[in-house]
C-alpha cells in the first residue's frame, strides 16, 4: 500500500492495475493505491432552541406558495453544475454487456418472501409537491416516512397511521426557522433518538434531534451554514460524528458534526469540513457516507464515504473509491482524508435507454418522456455493520446492464469487507436485471445482523408502469446472487409527465427483529405519485444447514497426490440439525459422501469435517471442487452447495550453473 501526503485539493486519481479473478460472479480485487490529504476547515453548528412536544404544537402549513415558487425558480436541475458525462474512452469496459448481470428474478429454489405489511404512504395529492425524494427509517415502535418540501408521517409497525402528514415547519417554525426542502429522517440506534434534517434555504441546513425515542416529543434544533447551495445532501450516522456530503457546484465537501456535542445539547457544535476532488472526465463527484447500524461499534473512529469512477470517463478502470476520514477534534490540521481505489467488475454507469435532457432516460409506456434514473452516484445509503471478525458495507448504484445497442438500466450491488487491521476490499457484487423488459433504478440496500441483504428499487419500461419491487439474499446463499424471488409490492398505473422522479429511496433494518423496511415512490393511474412503505423478513428456516468453506486444500506449490479435504458446515436454522451428511465432488468425478461425526449441530454452530478420501493434486493445474451438506429436514436447499477452485502453484527454483 502506497501512502502519500498531498495538498487537500490535489487530484486523487492515479493509474492503477486491475488484478482480479472471477469465481461465482465474485471479482476478488485488492485495493492497490491510497493517498492522504491533511487538514480540515473548522466550522460550527448552532443550537436554535428546543421545541415543545409535537403532540402539543399546532400543525403548521408547509412551504408557502411564494417560497415554493422562489425555490423552483432558482433551484437548478439535478445536479448543480453537473451534466451527463460523455464517454471519452471508446474502449471502456464492459464491451458486450454487464459481466455480472443476473437475468433471472431470483427464487431458483422457490424462495418467495411476501411482505409482512404494505403501507400507503404520503401522496402527491396530499402535499402538492411534484418530486417526493422519499425516505424513512424504523425505530423501536414506529416507522417515519418523510417527503419533499417537506412532510413526515408516523406509522405504527402494523401499518396504522399514528399521525396524518405533518409539515416539518411544525418543528422549524417553533424556533423561527422555515423549511426549504430536501428532508431526511434517520434513527440513531445507539442514542435511541431520531435525527431529522431539512434545508432552510440554499446555504442553511436544519438539524432536529429528538429528545427521546418518541417522535412526537420535543426536539433540539440546530443550524449549519455552508459556503454555497447544499445540493443533493446525503447523511450518515457514526459514533463520533453526524456526516453530511453535498454538492456545492465546484467543490464536493464532507462535513462532520460532533455527535457527542449534539446529543448533549451543546450551544455550539464543532464541525469539520474536508473536500473531495472532482472526477476527471465526468461523473457526479459527491460521495455517499457510510451509515453505522447494529449493536457493535465500528472498529475505528474514522468515518467513511464512497463514490464510483467509470473508465468511460477516462479512469484506468472501473472502481469504487472509499474515502477514510480521520477526525482530530482538537486539531484540524491533523484531520486527514485517505482515498483508496477498489477495482470492481466492469460497469457502465450510464443506463439511459431513451434520449432526453440529462438523465431523462428510463422509458415509460406510451410516452416518449423518460424519467430521471439518478445515474453515476451511489444511492442512499451505504449500510455499514460490524460483525466482530469482519466489517461489511453494502451499497448500490444504477448501471447499464445491457449492451451499447440494447441499453437496460439495472442495479449493481456491492458488499465491501474489512478484516481486523486490514483495508476495505471487494467481497461480492452482482447486477440485478432480470430479462423481462424492465429497467431497475434508484435502489436502496441494507444488511441485517444475520448477514442477509435486501435490495429494493424502482422499475419502469416500455410496457411497465413505474412501480416498486424488492429481492434479497440470505447470508449463506451463493455469492453475487440475489436468491429471493422478485416481488412487486407497488405496481404502477400511470406515467410521469416530467422527467424528475425523486432522488432518494430508503432501506432500513429493524434492530428488534432484523426485518427490512423500504420506502419509495410509484405512479398512480392519474399520473401522480404515491409512496409505499413495505416491511418484509428474510426469515430463517427452522431446519437449514450449508457448507461455508473449503478449508483444505489451499493454493500451494506443495500439494501432493494425497491431499486431505476439509470443509466447514454451519447450521443456519433455528433448530438443531441431526443425521447430517457431507460430501464433495472433485474434478466432476464421483461424489464422496460421509456422515458427520457429530450427532447434532446446534443453531449458528459450525462443524469441521475432514474426509477419509484424499485427492490427487500433484500436477500444476487448477482443480474444481463442489462441496455439499444435507440432512433430511433441510427446508432450504439454495445454500447446500458451494463451488471452489484450488491450484497447485509452480515452484520457482534457481541454481548456480557455472563458476
Amino acid at each position: 500500500m502506497l501512502l502519500m501526503t498531498i495538498l487537500p485539493t490535489t487530484f486523487f486519481r492515479k493509474t492503477v492495475v486491475l488484478a482480479c479473478l472471477a469465481a461465482i460472479n465474485v471479482f476478488l480485487a485488492q485495493p492497490i493505491l491510497a493517498q492522504t490529504a491533511k487538514g480540515a476547515k473548522s466550522m460550527h453548528a448552532y443550537f436554535r432552541g428546543k421545541t415543545k412536544p409535537i403532540r402539543e404544537l399546532s400543525i403548521k402549513p408547509a412551504m408557502s406558495e411564494e417560497r415554493r415558487d422562489k425555490r423552483e425558480a432558482y433551484l437548478p436541475p439535478n445536479f448543480i453544475n453537473f451534466e451527463r458525462p460523455k464517454k471519452t474512452n471508446p474502449n471502456a469496459l464492459p464491451l458486450n454487456g454487464d459481466p455480472l448481470r443476473q437475468k433471472h428474478a431470483g427464487g431458483r429454489n422457490g424462495f418467495v418472501v411476501e411482505p409482512t405489511v404494505v403501507i400507503e404512504g404520503i401522496s402527491e395529492a396530499q402535499v402538492d409537491v411534484g418530486v417526493p425524494d422519499t425516505n424513512g427509517d424504523v425505530g423501536p415502535d414506529s416507522y417515519i416516512e418523510i417527503v419533499n418540501a417537506s412532510w413526515f408521517q408516523v406509522f405504527a409497525k402494523d401499518g396504522t397511521a399514528i399521525t396524518a402528514p405533518i409539515s416539518t415547519n411544525t418543528l422549524w417554525n417553533d424556533v423561527g426557522e422555515t423549511s426549504f426542502g430536501d428532508p431526511v429522517i434517520q434513527y440513531d440506534e445507539a442514542a435511541d433518538r431520531w435525527l431529522m434534517t431539512d434545508l432552510a434555504n440554499f446555504d442553511k441546513t436544519l438539524y432536529a434531534l429528538s429528545e427521546t425515542n418518541d417522535p412526537l416529543g420535543a426536539w433540539n434544533i440546530y443550524t449549519l451554514t455552508t459556503p454555497s447551495f447544499a445540493d443533493y445532501p446525503k447523511y450518515g450516522i457514526w459514533p463520533t460524528a453526524y456526516i453530511l456530503t453535498i454538492n456545492e457546484g465546484d467543490v464536493y465537501p464532507i462535513y462532520a458534526l460532533n455527535r457527542a456535542q449534539m446529543l448533549a445539547g451543546a450551544a455550539s457544535v464543532d464541525v469539520q469540513r474536508v473536500e473531495l476532488p472532482a472526477i476527471s472526465g465526468g461523473g457526479f463527484p459527491t460521495a455517499t457516507p457510510f451509515d453505522w447500524n447494529g449493536t457493535m461499534t465500528p472498529a475505528t473512529d474514522d468515518v467513511f464515504v464512497a463514490r464510483i469512477n467509470d473508465d468511460g470517463w477516462g479512469a484506468a478502470q472501473d472502481i469504487i473509491e472509499v474515502g477514510t476520514i480521520h477526525i482530530d477534534w482538537a486539531n484540524t490540521s491533523n484531520t486527514a482524508i485517505t482515498s483508496t481505489e477498489i477495482p470492481t467488475a466492469p460497469f457502465d454507469s450510464d443506463g439511459c435507454a431513451t434520449s432526453g435532457f440529462g438523465y431523462e432516460c428510463v422509458p415509460q409506456p406510451n410516452t416518449p418522456q423518460g424519467i430521471d434514473g439518478i445515474m453515476t452516484i451511489i444511492m442512499n445509503r451505504v449500510y455499514y455493520r460490524n460483525f466482530g471478525d469482519h466489517e461489511s458495507a453494502v451499497m448500490t448504484f444504477s448501471v447499464n446492464a445491457g449492451t451499447s445497442t440494447d441499453i437496460v438500466a439495472g442495479v449493481r450491488w456491492v458488499e465491501l469487507r474489512r478484516l481486523p487491521g486490514g483495508n476495505w476490499t471487494l467481497y461480492q457484487e452482482g447486477t440485478f436485471s432480470p430479462n423481462d423488459g424492465g429497467h431497475r433504478f434508484t435502489g436502496a440496500i441494507a444488511m441485517n445482523a444475520n448477514g442477509d441483504i435486501a435490495l429494493a428499487y424502482c422499475i419502469s419500461g416500455d410496457n411497465i408502469y413505474p412501480g416498486l419491487r424488492y429481492t434479497g439474499r440470505r447470508a449463506g446463499d451463493p455469492l453475487g446472487e440475489m436468491t429471493v424471488e422478485e416481488y412487486e409490492f407497488a405496481p404502477g398505473g400511470g406515467v410521469r409527465e416530467g422527467d424528475r422522479y425523486g432522488d432518494y429511496a430508503s432501506m432500513s433494518v429493524d434492530q428488534f427483529d432484523d426485518s427490512f423496511w423500504f420506502t419509495s415512490e410509484y405512479v398512480k393511474p392519474d399520473n401522480t405519485y404515491g409512496t409505499k412503505i413495505v416491511n418484509f423478513s428474510l426469515r430463517r428456516d427452522t431446519f437449514d444447514i450449508g457448507p461455508t468453506a473449503l478449508v483444505k486444500p489451499q493454493n500451494s506449490p506443495s500439494l501432493t497426490a494425497a491431499e486431505p479435504v476439509t470443509i466447514t458446515v454451519k447450521n443456519f436454522g433455528l433448530a438443531p440439525a441431526t443425521n447430517i451428511k457431507v460430501g464433495y465432488v472433485f474434478e466432476n468425478g464421483n461424489a464422496v459422501s460421509e456422515p458427520a461425526t457429530i450427532a447434532s449441530l446446534a443453531p449458528d454452530s459450525v462443524y469441521t469435517h475432514t474426509f477419509g478420501t484424499t485427492v490427487d493434486m500433484s500436477v500444476v493445474v487448477s482443480y474444481k471442487f463442489k462441496v455439499f451438506a444435507t440432512f433430511p429436514e433441510d427446508q432450504y436447499i439454495g445454500n447446500d452447495t458451494i463451488r471452489q477452485v484450488r491450484k497447485r502453484l509452480p515452484r520457482f527454483d534457481a541454481a548456480v550453473t557455472n563458476l
